[in-house]
């Protein structure tokens, strides 16, 4: 952490579209976002975006059950989620880093409890969601001890989620010889 006042934009912009995508109820807005914000997370090094990424990723299985996306219980969170994100960017606006912090966390605590209450989920729903930011991060090419550590997930978790998806076959592979030869292209060598 200590990198949001330099990321101070990034974050408002990132925290402005994730409660537009949480009002419009838009699942695969939200799955898209969490993917896009996992990588931020990854290039920046910064756990925050990771907690953005699992609030949007939560949302978007939260909207897919018709049970929970009906529920009064479902609506008073994302009032308090839409309060607290404004409580954030706020945050932002007066260089409060710590209350920032405070305030997506505390977000992120407030799904899970909601997930723990109204969800028939297997595993807690913010958890998978950071499983599969981690996937997301590590399918980009870092490595597991480090994404491991920055979704605060652990290896075997992650290991085991990856291969039982199909994330792997989304992305292309390529041998080291074609790798490097990319990168002396880009560095003009």
């Amino acid at each position: 952490m200590g990198k949001t006042m330099e990321n101070r934009e990034l974050f408002s912009e990132k925290v402005r579209q994730l409660r537009e995508f949480i009002h419009k109820k838009n699942g695969s807005s939200l799955k898209m976002y969490a993917d896009e914000v996992a990588e931020i997370a990854l290039l920046e090094r910064d756990e925050r975006f990771i907690v953005l990424a699992s609030l949007a990723y939560s949302f978007s299985k939260f909207h897919e059950k018709t049970y929970i996306d009906a529920s009064k219980e479902l609506d008073e969170l994302i009032e308090n989620i839409q309060f607290e994100l404004a409580k954030a960017a706020e945050a932002l606006e007066n260089d409060d880093e710590k209350e920032f912090t405070r305030l997506i966390f505390g977000s992120e605590s407030m799904v899970r409890d909601l997930s723990a209450s109204l969800g028939r989920y297997i595993i807690n729903l913010t958890f998978k969601s950071r499983l599969k930011a981690a996937a997301r991060m590590y399918c980009h090419g870092a490595s597991l001890g480090v994404v491991c550590t920055l979704a605060k997930v652990d290896k075997d978790e992650l290991s085991n989620y990856i291969g039982h998806t199909t994330i792997s076959d989304k992305y292309e592979t390529m041998s080291v010889r074609e790798r490097m030869g990319k990168v002396f292209a880009i560095l003009g060598k």
